[in-house]
């Protein structure tokens, strides 16, 4: 049992962010933990197993924030951090690269919706006024 506020450690499978049989965990670490940081490992954890892992780390408190970084030759580069439901609250799942490029993301967003917006005012423009 972990009591309230303490932190909680791991390493398992990195298939957990995402292949459906691993939904159960997600749903838990979304709903039910605060300040979760995901690291995926890109180094070899365990000289005997062939499977990649990942860290997870979390408290035992009102969910907040997920922290996504990496692990890749010994050394951590973060992410980024972002808000609990940004995975989604229903059927979540972690994809690293939509926080490691969320800024990328974000600018094609804007401009997608900038090109429809000035598509949208050439077609006022064009149109006769009545």
């Amino acid at each position: 049992m972990l009591k309230q506020g303490s932190t909680f450690a791991y390493i398992i499978p990195n298939n957990m962010l995402t292949i459906h049989s691993n939904q159960k965990i997600r749903d838990f670490l979304i709903n039910k933990t605060g300040q979760l940081e995901i690291i995926n490992s890109m180094d070899k954890l365990f000289t005997d197993a062939n499977v990649d892992n990942c860290l997870v780390f979390f408290k035992k408190e009102c969910p907040d924030t997920i922290t996504v970084g990496e692990l890749d030759h010994g050394e951590y580069k973060l992410f980024g951090t972002v808000p609990s439901d940004f995975f989604g609250n229903e059927k979540p799942i972690f994809s690293i690269s939509m926080v490691k490029y969320k800024a990328t993301i974000d600018a094609f967003w804007k401009l997608k919706i900038l090109r429809a917006l000035t598509s949208l005012l050439s077609l006022e423009f064009l149109t006769p006024s009545q």
